[in-house]
């Protein structure tokens, strides 16, 4: 059997009847995000889920963030936008919005990267000195935020640019250089250092 032939429905039939593989397909557009979001609970009330085949789809997901988590390690050195954006890369199959923050030393690698908040589909509520609660605590020489769109599009809002205004603005006070704010979503990722939004010092 060639597997690179088989539909995304097909391919998910190996874990649950073909018209449960339908649905969930119809709820969550891909098999990725299926494999990745959908919670144990629904997993388990699906008609023919067995334990082992519920057991299978969990120990794929485990093995699929796994992956993520070395491939975040691997870019622990930031030194471009590209670099920023791709250690974030990870946020982009998150279905409510999150806003991160990468604590940098002085030779921009990375120490700690922490979520500061997480909102609905379409709104995170963060106040800056969470933000900086964070940096402080974990001596900070530089930060990056980040957060993503679910809705696959990256224009950011006003609300974004103002945001990141407030931590440009808190970060010159503390002496904590931010080097960027990245917004990631399927349809693009941008940061918005490099696209000009606001003018980084």
């Amino acid at each position: 059997m060639n597997l690179q032939n088989l539909s995304d429905e097909e391919l998910l039939s190996n874990f649950v009847p073909i018209k449960s593989a339908e649905n969930l397909l119809r709820e969550y557009n891909s098999i990725y995000d299926v494999m990745l979001n959908t919670t144990k609970a629904e997993l388990k009330s699906i008609k023919g889920m067995t334990e082992n085949r519920l057991n299978k789809i969990l120990s794929i997901r485990e093995i699929l963030k796994r992956m993520q988590d070395y491939r975040t390690k691997e870019l622990s050195l930031i030194r471009t936008t590209n670099d920023a954006i791709n250690y974030f890369e990870f946020l982009q199959d998150k279905q409510v919005e999150e806003l991160w923050i990468a604590v940098l030393n002085t030779k921009n690698n990375v120490v700690l990267s922490r979520c500061i908040s997480r909102g609905t589909v379409n709104m995170s509520v963060v106040n800056p000195r969470e933000i900086f609660n964070v940096a402080i605590k974990n001596m900070a020489s530089a930060i990056i935020i980040a957060h993503n769109h679910p809705s696959g599009d990256s224009m950011p809002s006003n609300e974004d640019i103002s945001l990141t205004k407030k931590v440009m603005n808190l970060s010159d006070m503390l002496g904590i250089d931010f080097l960027d704010h990245v917004i990631i979503a399927k349809r693009g990722s941008i940061s918005l250092r490099k696209e000009g939004y606001v003018k980084f010092d």
